[in-house]
């Protein structure tokens, strides 16, 4: 935690802990996955319930100080990916804390940001291949489905050799993002409306 302008020392620690199968096992009990997948899980719970614990009743002394503004940071990304062997319920089971957290950090408008250093994300250059699309509606299948992509791609796959990150490399300056975007994952269908994530490019 970093007080700017506050004259406060900063407050760096962590909190550790270690959790053995057995322990894991019976923690994550109705998730129907992997042990280590269960933790890694269930890391991101506790990591989104500290984040949220800190920024809201974390700040002093002499209290919080609701009168400054503060921001909330996630090393990583805010959209919780799983498995796709994963049922929809789990899933909603494993979000519903993380959700509670978000929601917590919402009501003291304090904003929370990911940050993904070596995003793969394609979702940007998804909107430019339809751009990119010469046929009047859009349907890859019944367009494109008999080429031989080893000789011939698409239209739309003129940009399937960048990543959103090689875009926004080209385009923005040091200093500057781009719009805001929302992310139109499947996973992101599980959030609450008021909870689904948006993303930029910076």
């Amino acid at each position: 935690m970093f007080h700017y302008q506050q004259s406060l020392y900063p407050l760096l620690d962590s909190t550790p802990a270690i959790y053995s199968p057995q322990v894991a096992e019976r923690t994550m009990a109705d998730c129907q996955m992997e042990i280590e997948d269960a933790i890694v899980h269930y890391r991101t719970i506790k990591e989104f319930e500290s984040l949220a614990e800190m920024s809201t009743t974390w700040v002093s002394p002499p209290g919080a100080h609701y009168h400054i503004p503060s921001i909330a940071l996630v090393d990583g990304s805010l959209t919780c990916w799983f498995d796709n062997r994963v049922s929809p319920m789990v899933k909603k089971q494993i979000l519903s804390p993380i959700m509670r957290a978000l929601s917590q950090v919402k009501q003291h408008r304090i904003p929370i940001i990911g940050y993904v250093s070596a995003s793969s994300s394609l979702s940007v250059l998804n909107f430019l291949r339809l751009a990119a699309c010469t046929y009047e509606y859009p349907d890859c299948e019944r367009n494109c489905g008999h080429l031989n992509l080893e000789v011939e791609l698409p239209p739309s796959q003129i940009y399937s050799t960048l990543s959103d990150k090689n875009l926004w490399a080209n385009l923005l300056a040091p200093g500057l993002r781009s719009g805001i975007w929302k992310s139109n994952t499947e996973i992101n269908d599980l959030y609450e409306e008021e909870q689904k994530i948006h993303f930029c490019g910076c």
